[in-house]
């Protein structure tokens, strides 16, 4: 079987992640009595690997976006589904740096795809210049 490429690994990876994201959030949507677990460390601002917790990031698109408290749920949920996947590519030391990098963006894109879906269209424009200025100043660091 052929090898392939970087690029079609990135994209069957975005795929795959995008794919079991949305598995959760339909099995949690079928369950009208299931509330996304909480991590027991809530008194840190940042994870082990010096991320923002998903508390702490929701805080910031509340205050950015005006988020109603409806939005805020569905935003905890994506973050919290995609939260595990997030670990395991940070401590998957099979693969190169580089590709540890790809599957974290396509986790985070995945996650970007969903939060705008549920967005207002005037969120959505705040959303995007949001997501302007972070790629902006990614660039600036490199």
């Amino acid at each position: 079987m052929k090898e392939l490429s970087m690029t079609s690994k990135a994209l069957l990876t975005a795929l795959l992640c995008g794919a079991s994201i949305l598995l959760v959030q339909t099995c949690q949507a079928q369950s009208p009595d299931a509330s996304p677990a909480t991590s027991g460390t809530a008194q840190h601002p940042l994870d082990r690997f010096g991320n923002r917790k998903p508390g702490e990031r929701l805080e910031r698109l509340t205050e950015a976006l005006s988020l109603t408290p409806d939005q805020q749920a569905k935003i905890k949920a994506i973050f919290l589904a995609s939260r595990p996947q997030a670990k395991a590519a940070k401590e998957n030391n099979t693969i190169s740096e580089r590709d540890r990098r790809l599957q974290l963006r396509a986790i985070r894109e995945a996650d970007g795809t969903q939060i705008r879906a549920i967005l207002t269209p005037e969120q959505q424009a705040k959303w995007d210049a949001m997501q302007q200025n972070r790629k902006a100043g990614h660039a600036e660091k490199q």
